[in-house]
């Protein structure tokens, strides 16, 4: 390229070292080069220079250089040219020419007589150097952004630490330049002291090793406050030589804290677990123990269980700072905060009762015992709530109570409830094992008594003897004075006298259970007995401690003998299969009673014999008048589950209509039927037992009941030393019109007026097998020719015919061997 110069160095022509042209000098170069005069036209541009320009040489000679340039980089390049002249001094700055995407280092150097300016293109270095401003940001911004702190240590004495990350002051508390300063050293002043030794010699033998480390330890923040930190990282080596550490220290305390928190847990329901299962404790320490567990997790001061008996809340195990509330200790429920958790079945949680339920401050000793929080959780056996668990104390607060205690507390109080009714089903399994053994036991020996005394002595006896229960006594009846006397008593040192049968109108209490079991026939149970306050229950409760008591009525058919009251220390006694087995006992001794009875007025040779009148039976009874004639009521035979058969012979024109007058009469309440068995006598069933029955099961027999033209007249006998008022009694409830005419002492031989209604041979038949010779002889079957068929009396005794015959050869053979034999 032809070269057009000035004269100065400005155009290149000046010689430069060992005399070679300076121009010459610049056409070698491979920057970009070119020079102005001081008015900044272009004097010489090498070829570099017009790459980068744009334009050749002789076409930018003369040209002013600032035009070549635009918007900023014009502006740039003329102000450091103009400086350059200035102050005679170079100037460089950097450009990027986005034509040619290159960025230049330029260089302005001054003469006299203008400047020279050179371009090197420094793009690659500009790239690196942004791809290092942007790594060095990258590593700022994750440093900003990783949890916990960034650090580099010296492996020296102490580990000083050469750089801390931002997250320094939110982990320790402390400037990064404090730690990185060492004013405040880490390994000897932020680790606790207990730390120090372990961690230290983990982190080396990792680093031995070249593998990476991760140790928990604690610190101290500069406010005091102690941390849980994890420390990750791996030692730093320059020519093999451990030179630091690198790594990150991150706050673990809530994960350490939750893993404590869980493993406290673990080893409690361990502990809670092991308590369970010693079989080697008995009930009451198992509950002590799991009490002071409890008392422990939920960091209370009293911790207690009670059960719930009617209106009081009874303690049953309780741990007391002060020991002011003990085992046995009785308190209203309504004075309890324990109350609402029974109410509502569920656990109830009080971090502060005055904030949250200040309507509870009066309540569970609030003030005397500083009571301020409370944990209940209800204890709940066979579907009810027997009573509460709880934990309680004076200590108050936002969350003082976590879900993991509420939990544990529900956890034990439903093992307890299942505990209390697994003793409970136990309890009563081996008490209806054993009460069936008494009744076998009481069943055997009455067998062989002779008198009523002794039956009831024996079945108190048995009964106090057994694990089961602890005492019993059986009272009478006395109709005159309206009261229930004990005749047998065995297990206690006292028994109630004198019990009121029917209490005062007036009164609101509850009646004696006593007088209920006379009044319903129903077995009554009382659970709880010393708590209740009853002073007829308590005076025989008290000094053998005894819990629970069973009434059960004695009887036989439709008479009421008596009433057997039976006590036990066994909190929950009497459930329903109890119930019915004790219902039975009764049932049995009661049958006993009466069978002495019987035998007894079979025995005698005095009786006393009653009579009794009711004129105009029928008087006032709807279906019109009763016709004339004499209905006889000649025997009545039990024939089992409830069914009674009654012979009747019938005189006169009341046949005609005997149905009216059997409904009419004092027979039974549920008459069913009423059927001929020819030669004037007639079969009447019932479904009660009639008057004739309960005067036979009360030792007594009727010697002649008639209903003549509508008045009706009776004559009773009763052995001499039985209750005649109670018969009398029964009478007139069945008959209020009845009235006695007349009393007197007679031998037995001198009453053989009238069929012999209960006139027994001393013959030891069943039930059974009386009820069928009975029917078989009143119907006729033993008549020939025959008024009934087996299979007819059969029939009338709803069972089968087989059976029948059975039961009529069986008591033949009896009666046949007491005749030949006796």
């Amino acid at each position: 390229m032809g070269r057009t110069h000035g004269d100065d160095a400005a155009d290149g022509s000046t010689a430069g070292e060992g005399g070679e042209p300076v121009a010459e000098v610049f056409d070698r170069l491979t920057d970009a080069v070119f020079a102005l005069d001081r008015e900044g036209r272009f004097t010489y541009v090498n070829d570099p220079a017009e790459r980068v320009l744009g334009e050749s040489e002789a076409e930018l000679l003369g040209t002013v250089a600032w035009e070549a340039f635009s918007g900023n980089r014009r502006e740039q390049f003329e102000q450091h040219c103009a400086e350059a002249l200035r102050t005679q001094e170079s100037t460089s700055f950097e450009e990027f020419d986005p034509t040619v995407e290159t960025w230049y280092d330029v260089g302005v150097h001054p003469s006299e007589t203008g400047v020279s300016v050179h371009f090197r293109d420094i793009t690659e270095r500009r790239e690196a150097q942004q791809a290092l401003h942007e790594r060095e940001r990258q590593l700022s911004t994750l440093m900003s952004n990783v949890p916990g702190m960034v650090y580099r240590c010296r492996d020296e004495e102490g580990w000083p630490m050469e750089f801390v990350g931002e997250g320094c002051a939110d982990l320790t508390g402390y400037d990064p330049d404090v730690i990185e300063d060492g004013v405040v050293e880490w390994a000897d002043e932020v680790v606790v002291e207990a730390d120090r030794g372990g961690h230290r010699e983990e982190i080396l033998n990792r680093v031995e090793r070249r593998e990476s480390f991760s140790v928990t330890y604690r610190i101290r923040r500069a406010d005091g406050e102690v941390r849980w930190v994890r420390e990750r990282g791996r030692g730093v080596f320059e020519d093999g030589d451990l030179v630091g550490l690198e790594g990150v220290i991150t706050d673990v305390t809530e994960r350490v804290e939750k893993q404590q928190a869980l493993e406290d847990r673990e080893r409690r329901l361990r502990e809670t677990y092991d308590i369970i299962a010693d079989n080697d404790r008995d009930f009451e320490d198992q509950l002590t123990a799991l009490l002071e567990i409890g008392r422990d997790v939920t960091d209370a001061d009293y911790a207690a269980l009670g059960r719930i008996h009617e209106d009081a809340y009874v303690f049953d195990s309780v741990i007391a700072p002060a020991n002011d509330v003990e085992p046995g200790d009785v308190v209203p429920l309504s004075t309890r905060v324990c109350e609402r958790t029974a109410d509502a079945g569920s656990s109830l949680r009080l971090d502060d009762i005055e904030a949250e339920a200040p309507e509870l401050t009066d309540r569970g000793g609030y003030e005397a015992r500083d009571v301020n929080c409370y944990l209940g959780a209800p204890v709940v056996v066979e579907g009810e709530v027997y009573g509460v668990l709880c934990f309680y104390g004076p200590e108050a607060g936002e969350d003082r109570f976590t879900e993991w205690q509420a939990t544990f507390v529900d956890i034990m109080s439903r093992w307890i409830g299942t505990e209390l009714e697994t003793r409970r089903h136990t309890e009563q399994l081996a008490a209806l094992n054993e009460l069936n053994g008494v009744v076998r036991g009481v069943s055997d020996a009455v067998i062989d008594q002779s008198t009523r005394e002794e039956i009831e002595e024996i079945t108190c006896d048995r009964l106090a003897a057994s694990e089961s229960y602890a005492a019993a006594w059986l009272g009478e009846p006395d109709t005159e004075r309206r009261t229930v006397d004990p005749r047998a008593s065995a297990g206690a040192a006292e028994t109630p006298d004198g019990l009121d049968i029917v209490p005062d109108p007036a009164a609101t209490e509850r009646p004696e259970p006593v007088a209920e079991t006379l009044q319903d026939g129903a077995v009554r149970t009382v659970r709880n007995v010393q708590p209740d306050g009853d002073e007829s229950r308590q005076a025989v409760a008290d000094e053998a401690g005894f819990w629970s008591a069973a009434t059960v009525p004695v009887v036989h058919e439709d008479t009421t003998y008596g009433v057997l009251t039976i006590y036990t220390r066994r909190e929950d006694a009497f459930e329903r299969q109890e119930r019915v087995v004790l219902e039975h006992l009764g049932e049995l001794v009661g049958h006993a009673i009466a069978a002495v009875e019987r035998k007894r007025a079979l025995m005698t040779d005095e009786v006393v014999e009653l009579e009794f009148a009711a004129p105009n039976l029928f008087a006032g009874a709807d279906g019109g008048s009763i016709p004339d004639g004499t209905v006889s009521f000649d025997r009545s035979i039990p024939t089992g589950d409830g069914q009674f058969l009654v012979y009747a012979s019938v005189e006169g024109e009341a046949a005609a209509d005997l149905d009216g007058v059997v409904e009419a009469a004092p027979l039974g309440e549920s008459i069913t039927d009423v059927e001929s068995t020819g030669d004037g006598t007639y079969r009447i069933r019932l479904s009660e037992p009639p008057l004739i029955s309960t005067i036979a099961s009360l030792g007594g027999s009727v010697e002649s009941a008639v209903i003549e033209d509508g008045d009706f007249r009776m004559c009773v006998h009763v052995p001499s030393g039985a209750d005649v008022r109670q018969v009398i009694d029964t009478v007139q409830e069945t008959v209020p019109q009845a009235e006695p005419l007349a009393r007197r002492q007679i031998r037995r031989s001198e009453g053989a007026a009238g069929s012999g209604f209960t006139a027994d041979l001393d013959i030891d038949l069943t039930d059974r097998q009386r009820a069928a010779v009975e029917a078989a002889y009143f119907a006729g079957f033993f008549e020939w020719p025959r008024d009934s068929s087996g299979e007819e009396v059969a029939e009338s005794l709803d069972i089968t015919s087989p059976t029948f015959h059975q039961h009529v050869r069986a008591a033949e053979n009896k009666v046949f061997t007491a005749l030949f034999d006796g």
